[in-house]
């Protein structure tokens, strides 16, 4: 899937090349949530070391990577760490797209326009962010500033953290500083195990057999472990033939097309050691749990009991959006929309 992605990201970027659109244009490329990990859904994707996953509010759920490619970016090349929410995209390339002063007149759009931040590497503008209020869970998550207070069913199921395993040296590659402890790595191989098996009984053997190539590949050259993966990082390996069947190209012109100058360094995630308790000391549906994310972005440490006045100013401001909140539209389930009686598609069935 992702390699057809791929494709068609660059088939789109060829064409706004040549038909010379690309000179005026805003692309943006961004995740909609955290993955699914670790066998949610038959799935395998890497949020770790962030907390949880998709369809939760823990960080690894809702925090999302994204890049904006433009030539009309005064400011490029750089590393934003600063908040945005989904839905202000729309005032944004509003406002890139000429259409700005149209936000002068009063709107009720929940969005706010961070163009002038992304454009010229600024300060931050949203000091807020509502993750969700789900009344039929019940659940609820609200940051501000650097805190982040969650409520009620926040998918306790699903509140752990889930490294990676699909390549030896991940912990440098993906720019993690921290790995979960040995004795939860020793218990969750029988999981992955499974969960392996599980995909060789339902994928095709092309896929399987492309998987077993790239996996050799990786294991055979090195090139993504210990001293290899920190030259790879800094575009400094050297080599030959890269040795994945069907492709030509040397490490080095892999590394060449990879390596895009950017300022700074990448956003880097750190935990801090994680306390014997980091799975235990947070019951959301008892009491309202709270984290300073700035810190502590991995949730290892519930500091509500310490921190009541600040509990108690989120809690308000959960209140304040909950009251100005619609009915939800939600359906009663229907089996007559199962993909299945519709050749396989998702389509209206009524």
């Amino acid at each position: 899937m992702l390699s057809a992605l791929d494709d068609a990201v660059g088939d789109i970027y060829d064409t706004l090349q040549e038909t010379d659109m690309l000179r005026n244009s805003i692309i943006v490329f961004t995740t909609d949530n955290g993955g699914p990990p670790n066998g949610f859904d038959l799935n395998a994707a890497n949020n770790f070391p962030l907390r949880g996953g998709k369809e939760t509010l823990w960080e690894g759920g809702v925090r999302g990577v994204g890049l904006i490619h433009s030539p009309l970016l005064q400011h490029q090349g750089y590393v934003s760490n600063n908040l945005v929410h989904v839905c202000d995209w729309l005032p944004t390339l509003l406002t890139a797209a000429g259409g700005g002063h149209l936000l002068d007149k009063p709107t009720s759009l929940d969005g706010v326009d961070v163009w002038e931040m992304l454009n010229t590497d600024g300060a931050a503008v949203r000091t807020e962010l509502l993750h969700n209020i789900d009344p039929a869970r019940p659940e609820a998550a609200l940051r501000v500033g650097d805190y982040k207070l969650l409520v009620g069913n926040v998918n306790m199921k699903w509140a752990g953290w889930y490294p990676p395993y699909q390549l030896a040296g991940d912990d440098v590659t993906l720019h993690y500083l921290t790995i979960t402890d040995e004795t939860e790595a020793e218990e969750m191989a029988g999981h992955r195990k499974q969960i392996e098996k599980e995909y060789k009984s339902s994928w095709p053997t092309s896929v399987l057999e492309r998987m077993r190539q790239l996996y050799t590949f990786a294991e055979e050259s090195d090139l993504y472990t210990g001293q290899n993966a920190r030259l790879v990082l800094e575009g400094e390996f050297q080599n030959t033939s890269s040795g994945i069947p069907g492709d030509t190209a040397s490490k080095q012109e892999i590394l060449h097309a990879k390596k895009i100058p950017v300022g700074g360094s990448p956003v880097k995630v750190k935990c801090g050691p994680r306390p014997s308790n980091a799975s235990t000391n947070c019951r959301p549906t008892v009491s309202p749990c709270l984290y300073h994310v700035l810190s502590d972005p991995c949730e290892y440490n519930n500091i509500a009991a310490q921190q009541p006045h600040i509990v108690k100013k989120l809690l308000a401001s959960l209140k304040q959006y909950e009251s100005t909140m619609v009915p939800m539209l939600n359906k009663p389930f229907d089996p007559q929309g199962n993909p299945r009686l519709h050749d396989g598609a998702w389509v209206p069935w009524q």
